[in-house]
């Protein structure tokens, strides 16, 4: 039977000095994987502190989902973080947060299309009148 692993302390601190190691995941200051229990517990005495409502480490999750599409980083950043399997996975859970990058996508294909209009209207009479340029 293997000797229990060492609890991480309970000051709690994110930042690499205090012994955390930098990477894609958490772990205790020794290296080894953070107890999911350990966090949760973690998370409960944090919130009571600081007088702030209950909340859930999904709650947590599906914040840092939305802080990160808010943000511009990419989709597929997004799944690989979140741990998707597909990022159709995270376009069906958080699509809808999405609706700026729609207006920014139909914004851009406007301007893609009257420029090309442009272009076609110059091609057809490129000795055409300066009023066709000015607006």
């Amino acid at each position: 039977m293997a000797a229990p692993t060492a609890r991480p302390p309970s000051t709690w601190s994110p930042t690499p000095t205090a012994g955390w190691r930098a990477s894609s995941s958490p772990a205790a200051p020794g290296g080894s994987p953070l107890r999911p229990q350990w966090v949760l517990d973690q998370l409960r005495k944090r919130t009571a502190e600081l007088e702030v409502p209950r909340i859930g480490l999904h709650d947590l999750r599906r914040t840092a989902a939305s802080i990160m599409i808010a943000a511009g980083i990419p989709l597929a950043v997004v799944s690989k973080t979140l741990r998707h399997s597909t990022v159709a996975i995270t376009i069906n859970l958080y699509g809808h947060l999405l609706k700026g990058s729609a207006d920014e996508a139909a914004k851009a294909l406007a301007s893609a299309l009257d420029h090309a209009d442009a272009q076609l209207t110059y091609q057809a009479d490129p000795a055409g009148s300066d009023a066709q340029w000015a607006a």
